[in-house]
């Protein structure tokens, strides 16, 4: 190796072995530890820990959207399943409507098992399931 400066990592640990061969073991690692505590490293120990963090919260990140994706999935599977709260009610309005009955009479006939309703929220049950026949 000649006297030019050092260009490269491995050009730098060749020149670092050579000054350090002479030291005692102690003396190689208070020059090691003074390199790593120097002021003017400081900008690169704080770059080292931003880099660090930042793959960290990387991470995360995916993590997160990982099992966002997952419960997304997840939900997505349990929707066939589940009923509607007034599913019974509905199929009770749409079976008397299927016999002929009207608005009044449906509402009258259902206010025992499932409360009042109005009339208008039957002809809306109703119409929402022609439509939903008609599709």
């Amino acid at each position: 190796m000649s006297d030019s400066v050092p260009r490269t990592a491995a050009e730098v640990r060749a020149c670092l072995d050579k000054m350090l061969a002479d030291l005692s073991p102690m003396e190689r690692l208070t020059f090691w530890h003074d390199l790593e505590s120097h002021p003017d490293n400081a900008v690169i120990m704080m770059g080292n820990v931003a880099t660090k963090t930042m793959l960290t919260l990387e991470s995360a990140v995916k993590t997160i959207v990982a099992s966002a994706a997952k419960v997304s999935e997840l939900h997505r599977k349990l929707q066939p399943y589940r009923k509607a709260p007034n599913a019974k009610k509905n199929s009770e309005i749409l079976r008397l409507d299927s016999e002929g009955k009207t608005a009044g009479q449906i509402r009258r006939l259902i206010r025992p098992a499932f409360g009042d309703m109005s009339e208008s929220a039957i002809r809306s049950v109703i119409l929402r399931a022609r439509k939903k026949k008609s599709k």
